[in-house]
C-alpha cells in the first residue's frame, strides 16, 4: 500500500478549491505507451482548503523490484474531463517484506497462572 497525500492544495488559478483528486498507478514499464492503462485508479475528496490524502493499494501480482508510478491530478467537479491541476509523477520500486522463518518448537510442560 502506498499512501499519497498533497503538498500543494488542489486549487485553481483563482483558487477555487477542486472537488476531487484522482490518483493513477501505472507500470512503469507501460507509462510511456500512447495510451497506458493504469493498474490502480483511486479518488480521493479534498478538504475545504483543497487538501487530500488517499492510499493506493499496489496490486497483488507486484513483485520485489516490480517499478510503479503514481500520477495524480485534481478535478472542480464530477462532469470535468480535463484537471485543472497535475502533480508532478513520483516512480517507486516495490520492495517485499523479507518473511520470518517458522518456529521451532519448544518442548516442555506447560505453566498456568491464575
Amino acid at each position: 500500500m502506498v499512501t499519497t497525500t498533497s503538498v500543494t492544495p488542489c486549487t485553481d488559478a483563482e483558487n477555487q478549491v477542486g472537488q476531487f483528486a484522482v490518483v493513477l498507478l501505472f507500470d512503469a514499464a507501460e507509462v510511456d505507451d500512447e495510451n497506458p492503462a493504469p493498474v490502480v485508479e483511486q479518488v480521493a475528496r479534498t478538504s475545504e482548503y483543497g487538501r487530500w490524502t488517499t492510499t493506493v493499494t499496489v496490486p497483488k501480482t507486484a513483485k520485489n523490484g516490480d517499478t510503479y508510478v503514481a500520477i495524480a491530478a485534481c478535478f472542480a467537479g464530477a462532469d470535468s474531463n480535463e484537471p485543472f491541476r497535475v502533480y508532478e509523477s513520483e516512480e517507486f520500486v516495490v520492495a517485499v517484506a523479507p518473511t520470518a522463518p517458522p518456529a521451532s518448537p519448544v518442548a516442555g510442560k506447560p505453566a498456568f497462572t491464575g
